[in-house]
């Protein structure tokens, strides 16, 4: 929560310019814990997409239309007095990501143990569970933070190397598999030969 808090004061400080940081980073009102940030953020990306101007009073106008709590322009005023440095978005940024990646990555499990502890079929819990956790990856929860391609390649063979990534999905070619880790459904794999 303090980190939600840091980010939207660091959105109050400089919201244009660091709102289009947030959406840079894909950061969505469904991230946040805290009801009361997710709503400001929300108000925040819809002045954002209106053009229209955002600052304290406008910001508080958009909040009395569908919130009902007491998030009044004194609260967004107190809010961003917390403020250390709006240069450390970024960080406040992934810990708010990397927070709500764990939240979601509990409610698959806790999902799944509930059906585990109902004797649901255990084939169907895993393909559900399969069918989230790439849902999940899509949507880009988690992110590289500024890993080059060359990086993520090299560490990719590494893994493959050291033999702990195994595929998901066989091709059943054993040269093609131990190369390219299986087919994914998040990967488009092109094969040529002759």
């Amino acid at each position: 929560v303090d980190a939600e808090k840091s980010l939207i004061a660091c959105l109050l400080m400089e919201p244009k310019q660091n709102i289009s940081v947030c959406i840079t980073w894909k950061l969505s009102e469904s991230d946040f814990y805290s009801r009361e940030m997710w709503e400001i953020y929300r108000c925040m990306l819809s002045l954002y997409t209106h053009w229209t101007e955002i600052d304290f009073v406008s910001l508080a106008d958009e909040l009395a239309k569908d919130w009902r709590g007491n998030l009044t322009q004194e609260y967004l005023m107190e809010l961003s007095a917390i403020i250390m440095s709006y240069q450390n978005i970024l960080t406040y940024i992934k810990i708010v990501k990397e927070k709500s990646a764990l939240r979601q990555l509990i409610k698959m499990c806790q999902v799944s143990k509930t059906r585990a502890m109902a004797q649901w079929d255990s084939a169907e819990i895993l393909w559900d569970l399969r069918n989230e956790f790439y849902t999940f990856l899509r949507k880009d929860v988690l992110d590289s933070w500024g890993c080059t391609l060359d990086d993520a390649f090299n560490d990719m063979i590494k893994a493959m190397d050291e033999g702990w990534l195994k595929p998901i999905c066989n091709t059943w070619f054993k040269s093609l598999d131990s190369y390219v880790v299986g087919f994914m459904e998040t990967a488009i794999w092109v094969i040529w030969a002759r």
